[in-house]
């Protein structure tokens, strides 16, 4: 140390450091006592500091599992807690993932679409419009063929409407009879 800084460090409780220094010993330490303070005075700063020459590890060693907060168990990785550091979402928002499965109903949970793209819903509640190319209820479909709709059961077209109006079923029409 060049004496122009003052490097004052305050330990929370029940903080212990693992760094050793070899002291010089009264009157058996002639000729060496500056070169062992200089020695271990360089480890110390090199460890407070993070880099250097004789840095040691410093206690506690944060190991998965082995920390805790205000007496709540870290288990998360350094990997994992880095990516949370680069995150930014919110407690609520987290929230939302929690227990939400791929292609499920989870009630209050974020929607996660399944392998093939495909959400799960109990209902579908619009408050505009619903759009896409076909709708599937059971064994019917309806989809959109060129400019006509069509209406298919069991992958057999059974039904079209045209833009102008014009219907066309395969089957007989009935008029008037009960359903």
């Amino acid at each position: 140390m060049d004496g122009s800084r003052i490097v004052r460090y305050f330990a929370p409780k029940e903080f212990s450091m693992a760094i050793s220094i070899t002291r010089p010993t009264v009157g058996a330490s002639t000729d060496t006592w500056g070169t062992t303070l200089n020695t271990g005075l360089q480890a110390l700063e090199s460890t407070l500091n993070g880099t250097g020459t004789g840095k040691v590890r410093i206690e506690p060693d944060l190991t998965e599992g082995s920390w805790s907060i205000n007496g709540t168990a870290v288990a998360s990785t350094a990997a994992e807690l880095n990516k949370l550091s680069i995150a930014s979402v919110t407690a609520a928002e987290l929230d939302l993932l929690n227990t939400a499965v791929s292609n499920t109903v989870v009630n209050s949970k974020a929607v996660i679409y399944g392998s093939a793209g495909e959400i799960a819903s109990g209902a579908i509640t619009a408050t505009s419009s619903v759009t896409g190319t076909s709708f599937e209820i059971g064994d019917w479909k309806i989809y959109v063929s060129g400019t006509d709709l069509k209406f298919q059961y069991s992958s057999v077209d059974v039904f079209k409407l045209s833009t102008t109006g014009e219907v066309t079923a395969e089957g007989d029409i009935t008029a008037f009879g009960s359903a």
